[in-house]
């Protein structure tokens, strides 16, 4: 299912109490090349190639400049930490030096707050199985579980086990809205 916000994108820069979330542009490739240069990150993803070469940095920065306001770099001043996004569903990736300091969650409430505030249609999410932090992430927002599912992960080469998930606007406020 494609996801969009009817004759409207979402805001192309968005403000969090650490983070902005932007734009990707061509300078990003060296830091985005790095970050995803780890099969620690890598194995999680559908799409990312292990290893992950500055040829493959520089196509996903292309790819999603030309995506504002449907996938932004999470950024911690100017340094790119990660990538988020609604387009076909609602998708995510963080480096490991950033991980378990609470990033991933602000960047995502930002991002789904923007999707609730100018639509209703439920946003569609997933992970594969073994990736606690991603589970327990979806968990937190307020998704729900749809059911199994499976994915495709270039890095490992192989279909992985993976669960289905969804978060309407009703439970995104009955979460998030006081």
């Amino acid at each position: 299912m494609d996801l969009h916000v009817e004759n409207e994108q979402l805001a192309t820069d968005l403000h969090c109490a650490r983070l902005h979330l932007r734009p990707f542009v061509a300078t990003d490739a060296g830091q985005v090349t790095v970050l995803l240069n780890n099969i620690a990150v890598s194995r999680w993803l559908t799409k990312a190639p292990y290893p992950f070469t500055a040829l493959d940095g520089q196509d996903l920065v292309a790819r999603t400049a030309q995506m504002p306001g449907c996938v932004w770099a999470i950024t911690i001043d100017t340094l790119v930490i990660g990538l988020i996004g609604i387009h076909r569903e609602f998708g995510y990736w963080l480096g490991q030096p950033y991980w378990g300091k609470g990033y991933l969650t602000e960047a995502a409430n930002a991002v789904l707050a923007a999707w609730f505030r100018q639509a209703d249609q439920p946003v569609m999410s997933g992970y594969m199985v073994g990736n606690d932090a991603s589970k327990a992430l979806q968990a937190r927002l307020g998704f729900r579980d749809v059911g199994p599912t499976s994915y495709h992960s270039v890095a490992r080469n192989s279909h992985v086990p993976g669960r289905r998930m969804s978060l309407t606007q009703a439970q995104w406020t009955e979460r998030h809205v006081k």
